[in-house]
């Protein structure tokens, strides 16, 4: 899966041509729906294990977090012969493509970007990505100001409402829900 978005960014042109199209015929070769699905849950499962969220202003990790859409969106990416490596391209092509399952891969694209923005806000606050410093009041409300929200915004339950739609709509691709999502 990390050759959807891998990229040659040196070399002559007619190698970096060479290069790109044997990625995209390994990846041609890869799509093949159960076994990325089989890959999607493994990696998935070693990640909770591994490298488990470590706190309301940990956007990356856990279920729902970035790393949990940026690995669907890989997946679907394989599964779609997608060329482009950006979440959001990946994400909008199962969104309109011909996937095995139907999802809100729109709903993982919103909340990705915004989830996106808003760690990158913490992270330039606080400098690093987990620490809760960024929640004191001056930095919520300068937060809120960047991302257009409301002083009655309350953070925790707006994360948590992302992170839980997305944990949903991934859950259902990975066929983890009772009755949903398949294997081809």
């Amino acid at each position: 899966m990390a050759l959807t978005r891998g990229r040659v960014i040196t070399g002559a042109a007619a190698f970096r041509e060479t290069v790109e199209r044997l990625r995209q015929q390994i990846l041609e070769e890869k799509a093949d729906w159960p076994n990325i699905l089989k890959g999607l849950r493994d990696m998935r499962a070693r990640l909770a294990d591994g490298k488990p969220q470590l706190g309301l202003w940990d956007l990356k990790r856990g279920s729902g977090g970035l790393q949990d859409i940026e690995l669907v969106a890989q997946g679907m990416a394989l599964m779609q012969n997608c060329p482009d490596g950006a979440t959001a391209a990946q994400l909008h092509s199962a969104q309109h493509g011909q996937t095995p399952v139907i999802a809100d891969f729109a709903c993982l694209a919103r909340s990705h970007d915004w989830l996106s923005d808003l760690r990158l806000l913490h992270h330039l606050m606080c400098g690093t990505d987990v620490q809760s410093e960024a929640s004191a009041e001056g930095g919520l409300a300068r937060v809120r100001r960047i991302m257009q929200m409301g002083p009655e915004v309350d953070f925790k339950q707006v994360i948590a409402e992302h992170r839980q739609r997305c944990a949903q709509v991934i859950d259902q691709v990975l066929g983890q829900s009772e009755g949903q999502g398949s294997e081809g």
